[in-house]
């Protein structure tokens, strides 16, 4: 079986269930944020019990993925590592959910969220002389 492909499939279940989390999650304006920010910012609603389960086996399964890729990256000795990590950790801050995002609706940040996802994918995949 080709690595690759298994990646890609991979990240196209925890893309579908990131989106089944922001499906059952709700984003709330902060009050008066617009003052300080073009367009305001957003807060992410409450939390229940089930639902901070399924995000947290999310982001476990997420960083076990994300691990494996960094390795290879590592083992690549790969010039996009910084890179790969500072999308991994945007995409983390979303699953979290514990800061505010400047996106006012969870399809948004489900965007946001597949674009990192896709950049990631890409940096894994970019050939070898171009990583060095």
């Amino acid at each position: 079986m080709d690595t690759r492909k298994g990646i890609k499939g991979i990240y196209q279940e925890i893309l579908e269930r990131i989106e089944l989390l922001l499906l059952n999650s709700s984003l709330e304006y902060v009050e008066h944020s617009s003052e300080v920010i073009e367009g305001g910012v957003y807060a992410w609603g409450q939390v229940d019990v089930l639902k901070d389960a399924y995000r947290m086996a999310l982001i476990e399964e997420y960083l076990i993925l994300v691990t494996r890729m960094r390795l290879d990256l590592e083992e690549k000795d790969s010039k996009a590592l910084a890179s790969f990590d500072h999308s991994c950790n945007i995409v983390l801050t979303y699953l979290k959910q514990e800061t505010f995002v400047y996106e006012s609706t969870t399809d948004d940040v489900l965007k946001t969220i597949e674009k990192e996802l896709a950049i990631q994918y890409f940096l894994m995949n970019m050939p070898v002389e171009n990583l060095k």
